[in-house]
This record gives C-alpha cells, sequence and structure tokens, in this order.
C-alpha cells in the first residue's frame, strides 16, 4: 500500500471514529460531545462533557478486537498536548483517551492532569500504524483494559446482547 493510500485510511478510520463516538454520545447520557476538531493535525480530536465534567480527548478507530491486547498506548507526546490545552480550559478539564474497536466496543479513559502523570512512560517499538509494518520507537504510557472509565457497545443493533 502507498503513502496516499495509507493517508486515505488513516482519514476514513478518522472519519468513522468520530461518527462511532458521537453516536454513542448522543444515545448515553454520560456523554455529550460539545464539539470535533476541524484541522487534520490539530492535538485533540473532540470536546465533550462526561456527565457535566469538561474533557478534552484523542479518538483511535482500531483495526482490532478489544481484547486483542491487555494494554494500550497511549502516546505521551499525545497525552502533554491534550494536557496543555486542557489547561486553557479550566483545572477541571480532563483528558480523553477513546478506542473504538472493531468487535462493537468502545473503550474511553478519562485523567486529570495528575493521574497521567503518575503513570510510568516508557519507550516501546510499535507499528508507525495500522496499514503499515513499519516499525517505530514511541513513548508511551500503557493503559490496561481493565483501567478503562467507560466500556459500551458502538452499535446497539450489532449488540451481544440483543435478542435475534
Amino acid at each position: 500500500m502507498n503513502q496516499n493510500q495509507i493517508n486515505n485510511k488513516i482519514t476514513e478510520q478518522e472519519r468513522l471514529g468520530r461518527e462511532q463516538f458521537n453516536h454513542v454520545c448522543q444515545r448515553e447520557r454520560w456523554c455529550r460531545v460539545h464539539k470535533f476538531s476541524k484541522n487534520k493535525m490539530a492535538r485533540w480530536d473532540v470536546s465533550f462533557f462526561e456527565n457535566n465534567q469538561p474533557v478534552i480527548g484523542d479518538i483511535k478507530k482500531r483495526r482490532y478486537e478489544c481484547t486483542t491486547f491487555n494494554d494500550w498506548y497511549f502516546e505521551v507526546e499525545k497525552a502533554e498536548a491534550l494536557i496543555e490545552l486542557a489547561k486553557q480550559y479550566g483545572e477541571n478539564t480532563k483528558i480523553g483517551y477513546i478506542h473504538l474497536f472493531e468487535d462493537n466496543i468502545m473503550w474511553v479513559w478519562t485523567f486529570t492532569k495528575e493521574q497521567i502523570e503518575k503513570l510510568e512512560a516508557k519507550m516501546v517499538q510499535v507499528q508507525k500504524n495500522d496499514w503499515s509494518n513499519e516499525l517505530v520507537w514511541k513513548k508511551v504510557y500503557c493503559l490496561n483494559s481493565a483501567q478503562a472509565t467507560r466500556k459500551e457497545e458502538i452499535n446497539l443493533n450489532n449488540s451481544i446482547f440483543k435478542k435475534h
């Protein structure tokens, strides 16, 4: 796959991730989307309210099922950018990291600045993106799936609990 095709895939995944997150937030009482970033290179993807708590977040649409790994990586660089943005909007603004998985599951981690600063950062070699075999080194926080603040089904029409 050439770089242009990879960029198109990433753009489509970003669009789909935002659409799915918005869909869940329209359905759930705990979540209300304020707005999505318009700039492709923005340091954030979405601002929303978790209950009445403001959150600025990063959305990842994963090509994996939620059980593929026990830990998911939150890039330190992205976390720091979100912390800086959150400072501009007030002390009580939290940081959100949203993962939407292929198996109809969404996990949301929300943190205060102090909670993120307590996480241990480490250097890991990871795939550059979901469509490339190229490996790159990134400084990340490991987020365990059990630590997710919210776990939701994305589309209730595909619910594992719905009777067919």
